[in-house]
């Protein structure tokens, strides 16, 4: 691809994260423009909304054959079908999370972007900042010893508790809806195969999960506790204990450019700091998918990381099924 930018259609650009996030990101990239927007809020223009092309229906933008790249920012049970017809209409995609309900949506999705030698990706933006990937190599560096525990939490209180993240058929409850974020971190440093899983579970009446705590336990005696919710006091903490050192990041979930610090403990106790470069992690998101774009190279979250992920939640809650409970899961894979 020859574009010094990577021109942006952006599907579903009422929704709070493709405002406060994403938009602002292409708009601030070196690598990308947007080139249009659609929601069924806007009226079809060639110049409206943010001095770009609006559309009142997303099918309309795809018939644009300008447009490289679409970003996906659509409830999460819409995202099959947009994600295909998009590929489909020769778009590379960037899905805003959790990008399939299921490994059988998330492998048709793959089929298709296969088949037209597209860029599928999902829009995990913690994945890209600065601070998130220090961490993670942090971990791995001899001197960080053997991990031994884990705590990832991503809690909050969600205002109003109605919309499609209270509906089991639109990918809602809080695991869906958030999980990547506290599951994600865990699953790449201890691996996708624990040998045992227990899952508590509280429900709305309409049976998605308000509060998730599961813990993870790994061979080697490690063990990783994950705690998300809809309906608890605010807390992104990422926090892992190794035989040499612990690292523990504040807002670790939804970090912002000025999120740069990560706390250091030795086995003395000692407290340190390091930081890292300040930087959007949306915008960290957007730079690196259109390079990957312009360069023919993958972008740093790739599908199997996506389906690392998705099959872990989509097995929790085959497992699960009354208001509340208790449920032990063992060999999960």
């Amino acid at each position: 691809m020859n574009h010094v930018q990577i021109k942006f259609g952006v599907i579903g650009a009422t929704s709070n994260v493709a405002q406060v996030g994403v938009i602002p990101a292409i708009i601030n990239s070196p690598f990308a423009t947007l080139a249009a927007v659609s929601s069924r809020t806007y009226e079809d223009a060639p110049r409206g909304v943010l001095g770009v092309r609006n559309y009142s229906d997303y099918r309309k933008l795809l018939q644009n054959s300008d447009i490289d790249a679409v970003y996906v920012a659509l409830p999460n049970h819409l995202h099959l079908e947009a994600v295909v017809e998009a590929l489909d209409s020769n778009k590379h995609v960037l899905c805003e999370k959790p990008i399939a309900l299921s490994e059988a949506d998330l492998i048709s999705m793959k089929d298709s972007a296969s088949k037209h030698s597209l860029v599928l990706a999902e829009a995990y933006m913690t994945a890209y900042h600065p601070r998130h990937r220090l961490a993670l190599s942090m971990v791995k560096d001899i001197g960080f010893g053997d991990v031994q525990t884990i705590y990832s939490t991503f809690s909050g209180t969600l205002q109003p508790l109605s919309g499609y993240r209270m509906n089991p058929h639109k990918g809602g409850g809080s695991l869906w809806d958030i999980g990547i974020y506290a599951l994600s971190p865990v699953l790449e440093i201890l691996g996708s195969a624990p040998s045992q899983i227990s899952l508590r579970m509280q429900r709305a009446d309409s049976g998605v999960d308000l509060r998730s705590t599961i813990v993870l336990d790994y061979q080697k005696d490690q063990v990783a506790f994950v705690h998300t919710s809809f309906i608890s006091a605010e807390s992104q903490l990422l926090k892992v204990i190794g035989s040499k050192q612990s690292i523990e990041l504040q807002r670790a979930c939804t970090p912002s450019p000025q999120d740069t610090e990560i706390l250091v403990t030795d086995q003395m106790g000692q407290v340190s700091s390091i930081t890292s470069p300040p930087k959007s992690p949306y915008g960290a998101m957007i730079d690196e998918f259109s390079l990957s774009l312009i360069h023919g190279t993958t972008p740093g979250w790739e599908l199997k990381d996506s389906l690392r992920t998705l099959r872990v939640i989509e097995r929790l809650y085959s497992e699960s099924s009354s208001f509340t409970e208790r449920v032990t899961i063992p060999n999960l894979f």
